[in-house]
């Protein structure tokens, strides 16, 4: 075969295969053929080895510039995507450095996640308000509550202690004396129950007519004289906390007994659908419409009932309802002038605890 146009470097003679020259610049493809024949194939690889030596010059210089160029275009999208964000971190920090629960959050509304994150931050701010301002006027209202009858105690015991007075005398003031620390223990131990934890709550069967037979049993021994009736034909039981629904079933029938003096008082326990009710009615003046809406509010007692002197703080109702939420129930109440008065205690018979919103 004949070599002309081969390169000068190879073989005449070459085993099957491929072979390059030293430089680089040729390649030869050596296959064989029938018989003794050999194709031998020559290719120059200079054009190829100047474009791969280009293409590597050209990687090695915009590869850092793509990289470089990429994390400027980052920096700044990222920037402006966080900009947002930085703004509602510091309006949040504002809110938690000056307390201003009520300030509005900046891009709080419906558009896009950051969005409505911002606008459920805004809701849960207005609610920690309410709560505090609740707490707020809670805490003055109790204040005021127990300084009067400490300040009436007081005064007691130091006009008892001022001169000598005889036996009769002094068992008299001691049995004032007396009163006023019930009235105080009494208040201490709502407020006691209101502040309870949710999560102390006890989960226990509790017989409802036994405990409405006790209220009963309790109010006719507050008041010899109060017509106050049992209606309890059938056992119900319901999961919770003994203490707490006793206490809400007491407080509706003294609130009843106190606040409707000489009226039929009627304490029913009846099974519901999924749950139990207890009613407490009497048959007294009832209250208006105004009166009946803030029924229930902490410390709150209608004019009346404070010139009446019922012995009361405005608690019961709270506790009641407090303890109605707290085993998933709630507490209704219904009355108009002349038409008595009625509390409804609805209670599941399985919820969770939850706190009055």
């Amino acid at each position: 075969m004949g070599t002309a146009g081969f390169p000068a470097l190879f073989l005449q003679t070459l085993a099957p295969g491929l072979h390059g020259t030293p430089d680089g610049a040729a390649l030869l493809l050596v296959r064989p053929l029938r018989g003794n024949a050999l194709l031998q194939i020559a290719l120059d690889t200079r054009a190829l080895n100047e474009a791969r030596r280009a293409f590597g010059r050209a990687l090695t210089l915009l590869l850092p510039l793509a990289v470089a160029l990429s994390l400027l275009v980052g920096w700044l999208v990222a920037g402006r995507l966080l900009r947002p964000v930085r703004a509602l971190e510091t309006a949040a920090r504002a809110v938690g450095a000056g307390g201003d629960l009520r300030r509005p959050l900046p891009g709080a509304g419906e558009g896009d996640e950051l969005a409505r994150l911002a606008l459920t931050l805004q809701g849960a701010f207005a609610r920690l308000a309410d709560a505090r301002e609740r707490e707020q006027g809670f805490l003055r209202a109790a204040a005021h509550d127990l300084r009067s009858p400490l300040a009436a105690l007081t005064a007691r015991v130091e006009g008892s202690l001022a001169r000598e007075r005889d036996a009769e005398r002094y068992r008299s003031e001691l049995q004032e004396i007396g009163t006023d620390i019930a009235r105080l223990s009494t208040l201490a131990n709502h407020l006691l129950l209101l502040a309870r934890d949710p999560a102390a709550v006890q989960r226990a069967p509790v017989p409802l007519r036994e405990l409405a037979a006790d209220a009963v049993d309790r109010a006719r021994e507050l008041d010899p004289l109060a017509d106050v009736d049992l209606h309890a034909p059938q056992a119900v039981t319901v999961p919770g906390d003994r203490v707490l629904l006793g206490q809400a079933i007491w407080n509706l029938t003294t609130n009843a007994v106190r606040h409707a003096p000489g009226a039929a008082v009627t304490v029913a326990v009846e099974a519901r659908e999924g749950g139990a009710m207890v009613t407490v009615t009497d048959d007294g003046p009832g209250v208006d419409a105004a009166t009946l809406a803030r029924l229930g509010e902490a410390f709150f007692r209608p004019d009346a009932s404070r010139s009446l002197d019922t012995g009361g703080h405005g608690l019961g109702l709270a506790l009641a309802r407090q303890v109605a939420a707290l085993h998933g129930g709630t507490l209704s109440l219904r009355s108009a002038p002349g038409q008595g008065f009625c509390a409804q205690l609805h209670l599941p018979a399985a919820g969770p605890a939850r706190l009055v919103p």
